[in-house]
């Protein structure tokens, strides 16, 4: 029996292993390779692809090979919206632009949630949302005015508010006249899958909501930190036991993720995941990153404009359709950046650019600068390529005017004026002459 035991363990630790064989490698990224800190509390991308990076020492945005600290402020949760970047601080909400960065003072912020273009934002003393330049607290009751808000999400025309004292539905947070408590476990965090809301416990458990009622609940890992649906599973990290996952429509068990055969760590923050990549956010080892494709279908890599500057001055330059920017005679020395992100595979991207003439090599600059340009129309084409990959073409056409004095209208004004002042000259030399001869015959 002892015997039979023994062929039965090594079946299913070969299993095991085949089974974490199959995951995709993780690359770690640590303080070694740039990061302020190995405490990752959350990320986000933003359109060009960057990373942007919460830990306990401030926010960094990464490009796949350089880390650039962005603040100094342990920074709890992060949303990007449009040009701006949102940072949920331990003492107010940050908010970064690309010409001037506000803080706004308030409680710890611990969640951001953007709904119908009105920030809200959760502290560990209630909820506000961003009125203009200042944070307005929201009303709701005494329990959650004073209360620590882990998560907001809006499903079915209604507000849901994960909270240290329970899960409520509210239905405008603004103006809320209709309260309805739901749960009264603390509740970390929040999901909508199915038409159903799946909410993570403080008590060990997955609890789905159907129509307002609890309709399963579902036993999983302690000490859960936050939870995520990805592709047909169901992720649950947690800051002691690292991360178990469930199939999904069912929930039945899938796999763990600790420091037993993945990673160096149970202690999970969170997951970050898009269209190319997963991240898994630790608290005390960095981030883990591998690939992840829900589309197997290769995209065409974007290429941007990042800044201009004009005369060494940074300059926003609004682009609408086809229309070329307007610049003054003297603004005639410009330099550009431009960049496409690749999380994945930095080196393997490379850039060309055409300015009114025929395209550049391809090389891994991706700045252009052009001194002294005369006043004219000029049309500057950008691409960039991930190994034979090719970006769509981007183009910036901008016209430098002439100079008031070489315009059209002023030389036809001055040829107007000189032949005037000719004409008046003549005029007065011809009657000066009429009353010279005059004069004579008398």
């Amino acid at each position: 029996m002892t015997y039979f035991k023994k062929i039965i363990f090594v079946i299913f630790f070969c299993c095991s292993f085949n089974l974490i064989g199959q995951q995709n490698i993780f690359k770690q990224y640590t303080k070694k390779d740039g990061l302020p800190s190995n405490t990752i509390n959350t990320i986000a991308q933003d359109a060009i692809g960057y990373l942007w990076i919460a830990t306990n020492k401030g926010v960094t945005k990464f490009d796949g090979v350089r880390f650039q600290q962005i603040n100094n402020d342990e920074t709890n949760t992060i949303l990007i919206h449009n040009d701006k970047k949102y940072f949920g601080l331990n003492n107010g909400l940050y908010i970064k632009t690309e010409n001037k960065d506000t803080l706004l003072t308030s409680k710890k912020v611990s969640k951001l949630f953007l709904q119908k273009n009105t920030l809200y934002v959760g502290t560990t003393e209630g909820v506000f949302y961003l009125n203009k330049n200042y944070l307005q607290p929201i009303t709701i009751n005494t329990q959650l005015d004073f209360t620590t808000i882990n998560d907001i999400i809006y499903f079915n025309n209604n507000f849901y508010i994960s909270s240290n004292k329970g899960f409520w539905k509210i239905n405008d947070l603004k103006k809320p006249t209709e309260i309805k408590k739901l749960l009264t476990n603390h509740i970390i965090d929040s999901k909508i899958y199915n038409k159903k809301i799946i909410v993570a416990s403080k008590s060990n458990q997955l609890i789905i909501i159907e129509n307002d009622t609890v309709s399963k609940k579902i036993n999983t890992i302690p000490d859960i930190s936050s939870i995520d649906k990805i592709d047909n599973e169901f992720w649950i990290t947690s800051i002691s036991n690292g991360i178990e996952v469930f199939n999904l429509p069912n929930f039945t068990f899938k796999q763990k993720i600790n420091k037993y055969n993945t990673i160096a760590t149970n202690a999970i923050k969170s997951i970050f995941y898009s269209e190319k990549i997963k991240i898994i956010n630790t608290l005390n080892k960095g981030f883990y990153l591998t690939d992840y494709q829900t589309n197997k279908i290769s995209k065409k890599p974007q290429i941007h404009i990042e800044k201009i500057y004009i005369n060494n001055k940074l300059k926003s330059v609004k682009k609408e359709s086809n229309k070329p920017v307007i610049l003054a005679p003297n603004e005639n020395n410009i330099l550009l950046n431009f960049k496409t992100v690749d999380i994945l595979s930095p080196q393997n991207i490379s850039y060309r650019y055409q300015f009114n003439n025929g395209f550049s090599e391809w090389n891994t600059n991706n700045q252009v600068q052009f001194a002294a340009l005369k006043p004219g129309k000029y049309t500057l084409k950008i691409q960039s390529k991930i190994n034979d990959n090719e970006s769509e073409i981007e183009q910036l056409s901008f016209i430098i005017e002439m100079p008031f004095y070489k315009s059209t209208y002023f030389i036809l004004g001055l040829i107007a004026a000189t032949l005037l002042l000719s004409f008046l000259i003549l005029h007065h030399h011809l009657k000066n002459v009429k009353r010279n001869n005059d004069k004579r015959i008398w």
